[in-house]
């Protein structure tokens, strides 16, 4: 009995043992990923997201101040340092922390990089990696979109982000599919279409429900009067259900 309790007690050490060792290979892995991620990334020359710069004393480095500056002293919470010796964490990476946030609920999957200048005011998303000052793509041929001051701009222009990222979102389905989004001047919103093909060769075309309904919102209040979005044919689920899936009947739609 002690024999075996011995035994456990040395298989119980190993697996302490391969476990630790797991473990600090995967904490020193992960350091030298945030470092190689870090040192591949442009380094800012200016302090960012209308901060003020400071020198500070101590460090010699120039720091970023997220309030006003007299006299060399921050009145209120320094963000990020410009130098190396300060504690702070790097503006790059504030900056890029920052950009990643409004990039999950601003940019399209087409463009999924966003960018200000350096003022602070929303410029847009490209598909382009950033110039090394961060305010502007690399590759202004690569895809982009805008994101404008006011959201009736947002919603009125093809090029917005806003716009492009309903475009993205919009699924594609049936053969030699694509999608487009068109401008409806009369209301000020776009409204995706898809053209798509079924099995048997015939073309069809149909539209976004939630860019739809929205212009119908708009165009015509008393819609639901007379329309039902869940029956009609103009509407992709739908047209999907008739065309391709074929679990709906033409004759349980409505036009």
């Amino acid at each position: 009995m002690a024999a075996i309790h011995l035994s456990s007690l040395a298989i119980l050490l190993g697996c302490l043992v391969v476990a630790t060792i797991v473990i600090l290979i995967a904490d020193r892995y992960n350091t030298e990923m945030i470092r190689e991620t870090f040192a591949n990334m442009p380094a800012l020359t200016f302090c960012p997201l209308q901060t003020k710069p400071y020198s500070d004393p101590k460090t010699g480095d120039t720091q970023c101040c997220d309030g006003a500056v007299a006299g060399n002293v921050c009145s209120a919470k320094p963000l990020c340092t410009l130098g190396t010796n300060s504690k702070l964490p790097p503006c790059t990476q504030v900056l890029t922390d920052y950009y990643k946030l409004k990039a999950k609920g601003m940019c399209p999957a087409s463009a999924p990089n966003y960018y200000e200048n350096t003022q602070g005011t929303p410029i847009g998303c490209t598909a382009s990696a950033l110039d090394a000052s961060m305010t502007r793509p690399q590759q202004p041929s690569q895809p982009s979109c805008t994101i404008y001051a006011k959201q009736s701009d947002n919603q009125s222009n093809a090029n917005s982000c806003m716009n492009q990222r309903m475009l993205d979102q919009t699924v594609c389905f049936g053969q030699g599919c694509s999608k487009s989004i068109t401008i409806q001047p009369s209301v000020g919103l776009g409204i995706v279409t898809v053209d798509f093909g079924d099995k048997d060769g015939h073309r069809h075309t149909c539209y976004d429900p939630t860019s739809y309904v929205a212009y119908l919102n708009v165009a015509k209040p008393d819609w639901k009067a007379s329309f039902d979005a869940s029956k009609s044919i103009k509407m992709c689920p739908v047209a999907k259900a008739v065309f391709i899936d074929r679990t709906m009947e033409m004759k349980d739609t409505q036009a």
